[in-house]
């Protein structure tokens, strides 16, 4: 936003520093237009297409580092830190997470910070982006007190929710592929209560539950995110799966069988559905 432009702009223009950098934002307003002079009097879609087939040519050159909260920013790329950028590498190669954030110095006032919201805004960021390091480098415990401490500070900016909501669950999915459990359980309960209605924090939340014992509080937690969104076939595959475990078989075979209804491509809820009901029935 404003605020990068006219840092940015101050360090390059006034101060000289890294003229050998070239400074572009997607707008083409503020800095020079890399996009094509035709590239202002292009309809919305057309000027995206734009933008991404110039930004693919200089990301596979490996000269290309954004300054954005937009992880999908240029498909078919993840962004790594990169000191206080981020670099986009082609997805599937090793992508590290390291920066200048864990060390950053910051300066504010508690009564600027309280006043003025662009101070809020610009404040967050910073332990959010420690918090995306920490995430990288798989310290679950360290990155979800940084997430904490961005939602402290900056609850209102408009930019938080979005963006904690996601990095949250990206650091759930990470915790809970190292089967960190009371880890996967903190990140999403705090999720919750900073951003309510996510379905993913409850799905995620449902299997923390489930791995660790309690069944009770799995099958709540998958009805919660069913009950945000009734077309979830993740919520009705988990529940099916909770039936499943626990031998009931009819209530495991409707859940597999609406799962599938809604996600007919995968073949294996469809056969789940089936095996369950031929359970139920020779259980009778």
């Amino acid at each position: 936003g404003d605020d990068t432009f006219y840092t940015l702009a101050f360090l390059s223009y006034a101060q000289r520093l890294r003229p050998d950098l070239d400074l572009h934002d997607r707008g083409g307003l503020v800095y020079r237009n890399p996009y094509g002079a035709d590239f202002m009097t292009l309809p919305k879609a057309l000027k995206e297409q734009r933008r991404l087939q110039v930004e693919s040519i200089l990301a596979g050159s490996g000269l290309l580092y954004y300054s954005t909260l937009r992880d999908s920013i240029l498909p078919g790329y993840s962004l790594r830190l990169a000191g206080l950028l981020r670099k986009p590498e082609k997805e599937g190669s090793a992508v590290s997470a390291s920066g200048l954030w864990d060390i950053y110095a910051e300066r504010w006032e508690p009564e600027l910070l309280n006043h003025h919201y662009r101070d809020r805004a610009l404040v967050a960021f910073y332990p959010l982006m420690r918090a995306e390091a920490l995430s990288g480098r798989e310290d679950f415990s360290a990155a979800l007190l940084e997430f904490k401490r961005a939602w402290r500070l900056g609850p209102d900016v408009l930019w938080m929710k979005p963006t904690l909501s996601f990095s949250l669950a990206m650091l759930g999915f990470k915790a809970a592929q190292k089967q960190n459990w009371a880890a996967v359980e903190e990140i999403y309960l705090f999720g919750l209560s900073a951003t309510p209605g996510v379905v993913d924090h409850e799905l995620g939340l449902g299997v923390a539950y489930e791995q660790t014992g309690r069944a009770a509080e799995a099958e709540k937690a998958y009805r919660r995110a069913l009950a945000l969104d009734p077309s979830s076939a993740q919520a009705y595959y988990d529940l099916g799966s909770l039936c499943w475990r626990q031998s009931r078989w009819a209530e495991s075979a409707d859940y597999f069988q609406k799962a599938s209804a809604l996600k007919p491509a995968d073949a294996q809820w469809v056969q789940l559905a089936l095996q369950a009901r031929e359970r139920a029935r020779l259980k009778k």
